[in-house]
């Protein structure tokens, strides 16, 4: 356990990379956050492969901060191929962002 490797977080990676198919449950995963938490007293990060609302809402009541880095970079590449004001731009990451997290619908 690296609870002192890091000063202000516990990074938690699935390495097992099951969050990214549609399965939003893996238990072992669950169990492991569950004894990092029981062991650090720091807020604990869990990332890879995270792409839906789904798996942001299995997670959100286990761990403190959701990394969904491959989320935006795949967006954002997305939205290279296209012309967009800044502000549209910036509108259109907002909206992809309060998706991932369930806030809205609007697409």
């Amino acid at each position: 356990m690296y609870c002192n490797s890091h000063k202000t977080i516990v990074y938690v990676v699935n390495r097992t990379g099951l969050l990214v198919k549609k399965h939003n449950s893996d238990q072992a995963l669950f169990d492991y956050v569950k004894l990092v938490r029981k062991k650090c007293k720091k807020p604990i990060a869990q990332g890879f492969g995270i792409n839906s609302y789904e798996q942001v809402s299995a997670l959100k009541d286990k761990v403190d901060i959701i990394v969904a880095g491959s989320y935006f970079v795949r967006y954002i590449s997305e939205l290279s191929t296209q012309q967009f004001s800044p502000q549209d731009y910036t509108r259109k990451l907002q909206i992809h962002a309060q998706n991932l997290m369930g806030w809205n619908k609007e697409t």
